[in-house]
């Protein structure tokens, strides 16, 4: 039958069982079966439909357990050029190792040694004076390490890290020629697998790599440290487009030598207090970015960041001219005491491109003894001072502001907000204005325009105050009766 239908058909058909990917989105195994089965049966009818096929079946990758990287191995190990094929690779939890009977068995594989014999050997990092259960766990992020080398065309990874994550680490350090093979410790090449693995990394470069993703297995609300080796190194990579850094903590030690990543256009990172040099100088090093989210986490010591540094990436991002940046995203687990400052973040005037904002109130106006005395004032304070005009520090440019707040309610706090946004959506200079949301760690809100330049409407409200909600509705309402 593959003879009589066009190869552009058939592949336009295969391709309805691709499956999707999305960096930072996980499918469960149960998502993806039916599409893997239906494509391994395909490969199985002709020589035809497996030449067409195959690159579909391997495009995208998830591994969900240490059993399929296993396997994964055994298969390019025998045919390294299936390897090629892979673009988009997802680990998720490769390395939760209930059994260590089961992972004795994969480890006795390795170079054909037993476990016994293979822990008294240097396997990618020095393994001495560590107990047999922390070896099956290097062994097991080896096995994912090893997994990458095949993936030479690799353009998005989407790893979740686990414990003892220096292979990985390792890995990166030599495609990047920030270590050579031999202090990495390298398997001996005595074995075919081996001399295979040689040969690949004589040639890997990662230079397909676009996103990188890193996470962390812990559902804990502080971060896991991460080898502040690494981070540097994926910004060596050449095409790096989008880095996410997720529930980890990379910077444990002293501040690392960075480098330039002149392609970045997207960074999303967790970090604490301790990090901020860091980010600092991240920042300075990456002023194409054109997206930023940055998640406060408290340290070891239950310490958030405070309000001088955040007044320091404020200070930053206008100094460095960040004309690029289209979305700003500055949220935390935890709301912090800021004092009395006004101006916390500073003007993001100057951000003449950006489109999507996300911050709390505070971070922009300042501790809320500085709120209006009088909830009618817009900008009066109540000795007689102006607090800040969120109209006048937010660029034109705009086209949506979610506002981060305690709580939903008609508070003082709240009637500020309320009188800053009444007067933004009501300003003839602020036409690209679409959306404005409000949040609070247990609901939302949001309006947002439609129809005619000044007609809004109120829409998706959960878990919000009535008098909050009231608020909003009535102006909304003057001001589609006055259009």
């Amino acid at each position: 039958m593959g003879q009589h239908i066009p190869e552009e058909i058939l592949l336009k058909i295969f391709l309805c069982f691709e499956l999707p990917f999305t960096a930072g989105h996980t499918l469960a195994a149960s998502e993806t079966s039916t599409s893997l089965k239906t494509l391994s049966a395909i490969t199985r009818c002709s020589r035809d439909f497996l030449r067409i096929a195959q690159p579909i079946l391997y495009k995208t990758l998830y591994v969900h357990s240490i059993t399929q990287c296993c396997h994964l191995l055994e298969v390019f190990k025998r045919q390294p050029a299936l390897g090629l094929h892979v673009r988009h690779l997802q680990v998720s939890k490769a390395y939760q190792i209930t059994s260590g009977a089961t992972i004795d068995k994969w480890i006795e594989g390795f170079e054909g040694l037993s476990p016994a014999e293979l822990q008294r050997r240097p396997l990618w990092v020095e393994l001495q004076n560590h107990t047999l259960d922390d070896f099956r766990h290097r062994c097991a992020q080896g096995k994912v390490s090893v997994l990458l080398i095949f993936l030479q065309n690799l353009e998005e990874l989407d790893l979740c890290l686990g414990r003892h994550h220096e292979p990985i680490s390792t890995l990166f350090q030599i495609v990047t020629k920030d270590i050579n093979t031999y202090q990495a410790r390298l398997p001996s090449s005595g074995t075919p697998l081996a001399r295979l693995i040689a040969r690949l990394m004589s040639t890997l470069r990662f230079s397909n790599l676009r996103t990188v993703v890193l996470s962390h297995s812990s559902s804990e609300r502080t971060l896991d440290r991460l080898d502040a080796t690494m981070i540097p190194s994926i910004l060596r990579l050449p095409n790096l487009q989008a880095l996410s850094v997720k529930k980890v903590s990379w910077l444990t030690g002293p501040t690392p030598r960075l480098y330039e990543a002149p392609r970045l256009q997207r960074l999303e990172v967790d970090f604490t207090q301790v990090q901020m040099r860091a980010l600092l100088l991240l920042l300075h090093h990456c002023t194409g970015i054109r997206s930023l989210k940055v998640t406060v986490y408290e340290d070891e010591n239950g310490i958030t960041m405070t309000r001088y540094l955040l007044g320091q990436i404020g200070a930053t991002l206008r100094h460095l001219g960040y004309i690029h940046l289209e979305e700003l995203d500055i949220s935390g687990l935890y709301v912090p005491v800021r004092g009395g400052f006004d101006h916390v973040f500073g003007s993001l005037r100057g951000l003449k491109n950006l489109k999507r904002l996300r911050i709390a109130v505070q971070d922009l106006s300042g501790e809320r003894v500085h709120w209006p005395k009088n909830p009618h004032d817009i900008l009066t304070l109540y000795d007689g001072r102006r607090v800040m005009n969120l109209n006048a520090e937010l660029p034109l440019s705009l086209e949506s502001i979610h506002f981060q707040l305690r709580r939903l309610d008609y508070g003082l706090e709240n009637r500020y907000t309320h009188n800053q946004v009444a007067y933004m959506i009501t300003n003839a200079s602020r036409a690209s204005l679409r959306e404005v949301r409000f949040e609070d760690p247990t609901g939302y809100m949001y309006i947002e325009r439609h129809g005619g330049r000044n007609s809004w409407r109120l829409r998706g409200t959960t878990n919000v105050h009535a008098l909050f909600c009231w608020a909003y509705a009535a102006l909304i309402q003057r001001l589609n009766n006055a259009t």
